[in-house]
């Protein structure tokens, strides 16, 4: 890194492209002051590359998993782990940014991370809501709805790659960003936003029989596979549309 100062480490980290990113505009505030700090620490006094910082936070969403833990414990394990997640999901960019380590596979490592971060979000969640109410098909739902996470992001990831390869990209992008319902959206569906809501879930209903747990929990599994099946379809018809331009 040579003897950047952190004030340089930030701006060439926090660069207005990322500033533009929608999920940029709430938890970048709690989180980037503590991510720009441990990157420019591993840029300036380790040799830790990005991918091995990937490869690490690919790792932690299995943490999730502590949610069945008994009591308040077990909800603070899981918003502290996704937490950890997404401070780590920003310090690979930074310090690949602040060192210029990129690399070709960087992409595809960020890209199973979070696939791996899904699998630790929702199926943890649907384990605790099957033990509270013996309900089989909250777990399937929860399974379900990992997979269809996944299937909706790789959709969205060759939607990406087609409107880039068409040259349109960049307008597409600053149209989104400027979008109210995709603010909206990517505010309910964001992995650290679920798990925040997730949170607020367990407590609000840690002392509710076992019949409303029941119906609070199909009722959000319900809601969050709908959002993504139309996830799904959304991407998949504009990266088809737009192939046929």
């Amino acid at each position: 890194m040579g003897e950047k100062t952190f004030q340089e480490h930030c701006n060439i980290c926090v660069n207005p492209e990322v500033l533009n990113r929608i999920e940029e505009k709430w938890w970048g505030v709690f989180n980037r002051p503590i991510s720009l700090r441990i990157s420019y620490f591993l840029a300036r006094y380790t040799k830790i590359t990005p991918n091995q910082v990937t490869a690490l936070n690919m790792i932690v969403p299995l943490g999730g998993f502590l949610i069945v833990l008994p009591g308040y414990w077990g909800i603070a394990f899981y918003i502290a782990v996704f937490e950890i997640w997404a401070v780590l999901d920003c310090v690979d960019g930074e310090l690949a940014r602040s060192t210029n380590k990129t690399s070709q596979y960087g992409p595809y490592l960020d890209s199973i991370g979070h696939y791996i971060s899904y699998v630790g979000l929702f199926i943890p969640i649907a384990l605790k809501a099957y033990l509270e109410t013996d309900q089989v098909l909250i777990l399937i739902m929860g399974f379900v709805l990992a997979i269809l996470v996944i299937l909706a992001s790789v959709a969205q990831q060759m939607k990406t790659v087609i409107l880039y390869k068409t040259k349109i990209f960049k307008n597409v992008l600053s149209e989104k960003t400027d979008s109210l319902v995709l603010k909206a959206y990517r505010f309910l569906v964001g992995t650290l936003e679920v798990a925040v809501i997730v949170t607020i879930i367990l407590l609000l209903s840690m002392n509710a029989s076992s019949l409303v747990r029941e119906i609070i929990w199909l009722g959000f599994f319900s809601v969050y596979i709908a959002l993504f099946l139309i996830s799904f379809f959304y991407h998949i018809i504009k990266a088809k549309d737009q192939l046929k331009d």
